[in-house]
């Protein structure tokens, strides 16, 4: 019997070595997770980053296939890029075609026509003035000779759907 009480005693002696030592692991492991969350809320910064600050000028939309600015909107012809005008200049936007050649602008200001700077094709210009909504939107637009045809009746459609 004092044989079978010893073997019981350094039962209860490695048990409660081993919750011990449990104890120790967790306490150490719940300071690591507070001290990582420290450091991790450390990392967020107490002012707004300039990057998520509202950048200057008036705000543009491009929704789907239509281009929307302060002073004017209009569709986008498919398949082009909206290319927007800088921040502090007045609203226009430009067009670009796929190929990079046809440009169609659009400006509350008069514009030269643009050209591509990397098309090395022959090609035509137009400007016109066209009343939308008590002012005056400022088209201008170039394309390469060889698809002045499709050109216009592209620049036809973005001119019927000012507003």
């Amino acid at each position: 019997m004092n044989q079978a009480n010893c073997l019981t005693q350094r039962r209860k002696d490695t048990k409660a070595q081993r919750s011990s030592y449990q104890i120790i692991f967790l306490a150490s492991f719940r300071l690591g997770v507070f001290a990582l969350s420290l450091v991790l809320f450390a990392c967020v910064p107490s002012e707004m980053p300039e990057v998520l600050r509202q950048t200057p000028g008036a705000a543009v939309v491009v929704d789907g296939d239509r281009y929307t600015n302060a002073a004017f909107s209009a569709l986008i012809p498919a398949g082009w890029r909206a290319i927007n005008a800088p921040a502090e200049a007045a609203p226009a936007v430009t067009f670009a075609a796929p190929d990079g050649c046809a440009l169609i602008h659009l400006a509350t200001l008069p514009a030269n026509p643009p050209t591509a700077p990397n098309c090395d094709q022959p090609t035509q210009t137009l400007s016109r003035a066209i009343p939308v909504n008590d002012q005056i939107v400022y088209v201008a637009g170039s394309a390469p000779t060889s698809t002045w045809d499709t050109f216009t009746a592209q620049l036809e459609a973005v001119i019927a759907s000012l507003r």
